[in-house]
């Protein structure tokens, strides 16, 4: 028998837990990183657990916004998290008892956003299939380009690479000295240098990212890359599951434009992430929705071998 519960504090560490072990689960998932919020979405939040009889076969972190469901909020990643082995029937039925909770519930519009597929432990869509029969309809898709990483540096020389890409590392690696997982005292005036220079702001403040390192220390850090002539560039990494590491971040100093730092920041945590076995190294979005803003972004990241795969968004209307 599947039912549909609100989340209560005794299942803290259950959901937890059940992240970690999940088909499609991330950090983005988990309470203990919603939290950097701090009492910013307390009042609206709406987590759902998905039980089989006492155990728990998905949950979904959201907030109720009026009449409306939203998932993610004030993360990268949101939707349905589901277990493993997620037959077609199991995924049907979660489906079907999910709308029937909407419905009950008073919800008008259910909004999802689910991670790309290579953050799946495997390739089983049957809950996609469920939610479309249901009535999800997808209203947009955003790029997000990643490299499957190689066994070894090797073939992610020879294999990977773009001959531009080799081309801007062989030209510039020794100009530059690499500083890995340097503290965020270091790294935060390169972000906030960048981000005015783009007009815009971090996601996260200052405190809210010294929370997340303190809670998360082997999950997020940064790493930066410093020009002969002292100017900087910095990258912020999470590792959104034990097979994933994810660039939240890129910076540069105004002083480092065009110096092509970038590129051997990247090819050093590239690197990295091979020899820890690392499955999948992700730049982010390279979109915003179907907008493209600046292709430039996409060819960069391709010039290491990266493709696109679709973060996906999905809204339920309920008449």
């Amino acid at each position: 028998m599947i039912k549909i519960i609100p989340y209560r504090s005794e299942f803290y560490n259950r959901w937890n837990n059940f992240i970690d072990q999940s088909l499609n689960g991330t950090l983005f998932h988990r309470l203990d990183f919603l939290e950097y919020h701090g009492e910013k979405f307390k009042q609206e939040e709406h987590h759902l657990m998905i039980l089989k009889g006492e155990e728990i076969i998905g949950v979904l972190p959201a907030v109720k916004r009026d009449n409306t469901l939203v998932s993610p909020y004030g993360s990268s990643f949101g939707g349905i998290v589901i277990s493993k082995k997620c037959s077609l029937s199991n995924a049907i039925s979660v489906a079907n008892v999910l709308k029937e909770y909407f419905i009950k519930f008073g919800l008008k519009r259910v909004e999802i956003v689910a991670p790309p597929n290579h953050y799946y432990i495997e390739q089983n869509h049957n809950l996609s299939f469920a939610l479309e029969k249901i009535g999800f309809k997808l209203v947009s898709s955003e790029v997000f380009n990643f490299i499957e990483l190689p066994k070894t540096e090797i073939e992610f020389w020879e294999d990977k690479y773009q001959p531009r890409g080799r081309t801007t590392y062989r030209k510039y690696k020794s100009n530059f000295s690499i500083h890995a997982n340097v503290s965020l005292d270091d790294f935060y005036p390169i972000l906030l240098e960048d981000k005015i220079r783009h007009n815009s702001s971090p996601t996260h403040s200052k405190a809210e990212l010294n929370y997340l390192i303190n809670n998360f220390p082997d999950k997020i850090w940064f790493d930066i890359a410093i020009h002969l002539n002292g100017s900087r560039i910095g990258i912020c990494y999470f590792k959104p599951t034990s097979n994933t590491l994810l660039t939240f971040y890129m910076a540069q100093e105004i002083s480092a434009l065009g110096l092509n730092g970038k590129n051997i920041l990247v090819d050093y945590g590239i690197r990295k992430a091979i020899n820890e076995g690392i499955k999948f190294f992700d730049f982010g979005a390279s979109t915003l929705a179907y907008d493209i803003q600046n292709i430039g972004v996409a060819n960069f990241k391709e010039s290491f071998g990266a493709i696109g795969a679709l973060r996906k968004k999905y809204i339920l209307t309920i008449n």
